[in-house]
């Protein structure tokens, strides 16, 4: 049963939710639907849709974040508004779009079948039934308006549940005020110079020898400063190149 996974971890943490899944779609319905879209339809559609005729319809409040189920009516509709369009807007060669993966460079197609509507835009995840080469038939695909960009979901219906199942299971959905929500990403941890690059050795041993050269001229520059004879001069300004030439060497390693 392909919505049994999802049911399973819906009645773990949000049973109340399984009060917004539709009964079963109606099997003479379903082949109805299956003959308009003049293509076979895969069997874990069939079987989820058979389970349940996607969930209440409810503006703005659906039970997955973003998430709309559809019925096979509203599924029909979505479906003709985008047949029309590629009927008339987007005809011939208007009908294209950037795609990423094994997903038709295309606007839309008739084998395209949005049953997933994303936060009530024109922004569908769809059953594609005719994929290109590198593509499998019945695999899951995003097509958004949007974005103006087709991307690969899931290989197929019944992975693409099984990810909803796997969400709840490991906390990226989680029950909030009795609703789901997702998952907040972890904020980054702040970089820091040691985690990012530890200090080595050698530049600990470079910084060293850096502070023992610094003590020596500065020594050396008060000691030519409070005696101001010309071996003291001397010895600072000795010092002096000495720690000028040392700091350049340390820096071109």
């Amino acid at each position: 049963m392909t919505w049994r996974p999802v049911e399973d971890q819906l009645r773990a943490h949000l049973p109340a939710a399984l009060d917004r899944l539709n009964p079963p779609a109606d099997a003479d319905d379903l082949r109805r639907f299956e003959a308009e879209v003049e293509a076979p339809l895969p069997e874990a559609f069939l079987s989820a849709w058979g389970e349940h005729d996607g969930e209440a319809l409810s503006e703005g409040d659906y039970l997955f974040p973003g998430l709309l189920h559809l019925p096979l009516a509203a599924m029909r509709g979505e479906r003709d508004v985008m047949n029309a369009l590629l009927a008339t807007e987007y005809a011939g060669e208007r009908n294209v779009a950037p795609a990423v993966g094994p997903v038709r460079p295309l606007y839309w197609s008739r084998l395209w079948i949005p049953f997933v509507q994303r936060y009530g835009a024109s922004d569908f995840y769809c059953l594609d039934l005719d994929p290109p080469e590198g593509g499998r038939s019945g695999q899951v695909i995003r097509v958004s308006a949007k974005l103006d960009e087709r991307t690969v979901v899931a290989p197929s219906v019944r992975a693409y549940f099984e990810g909803l199942a796997a969400k709840l299971r490991d906390g990226r959905l989680l029950v909030v005020d009795g609703a789901l929500r997702a998952a907040a990403s972890p904020a980054p941890a702040p970089a820091s110079a040691h985690a990012s690059s530890p200090i080595t050795p050698a530049e600990r041993n470079r910084f060293a020898l850096g502070l023992a050269l610094a003590a020596v001229f500065w020594g050396a520059l008060y000691f030519a400063f409070t005696r101001r004879t010309p071996a003291a001069i001397g010895a600072a300004a000795a010092a002096w190149a000495v720690w000028f030439v040392a700091r350049r060497l340390m820096r071109r390693r």
